[in-house]
């Protein structure tokens, strides 16, 4: 018997320019912001990686400046942060100028039915 099987599992690929004078949104639009009424990019976990030397920090919500709930994404080491709805949850600064890519995915192992 054929069971029915739907594949959330759809990867798309992202670059972003973060700066040190404020967080930028990650998003899967061509330079639109949440705040601008855009949608996003639909994902469960994003995969984050850059080689700026100071490192980037990640931020849980796309509007706030403080960096009090910030994570630090030291360079050169892949960090998947999980649990997200949307990867225009998250936002970005640097302490230097560049480019950070990242992955937006559906949590490992999933498999919907139905």
């Amino acid at each position: 018997m054929a069971r029915n099987f739907t594949n959330r599992n759809v990867c798309k690929n992202f670059s972003k320019t973060v700066n040190t004078s404020s967080f930028v949104e990650l998003n899967g639009n061509t330079g639109t912001s949440k705040g601008a009424g855009s949608t996003g990019e639909e994902c469960s976990q994003v995969t984050i990686s850059h080689s700026l030397a100071n490192g980037v920090l990640i931020l849980d919500r796309w509007d706030a400046a403080g960096t009090d709930n910030c994570m630090f994404v030291p360079p050169n080491i892949p960090v998947t942060i999980r649990g997200i709805t949307n990867v225009d949850d998250l936002s970005a600064k640097s302490n230097t100028n560049g480019v950070i890519y990242y992955r937006t995915e559906f949590y490992d192992g999933i498999v919907l039915t139905g």
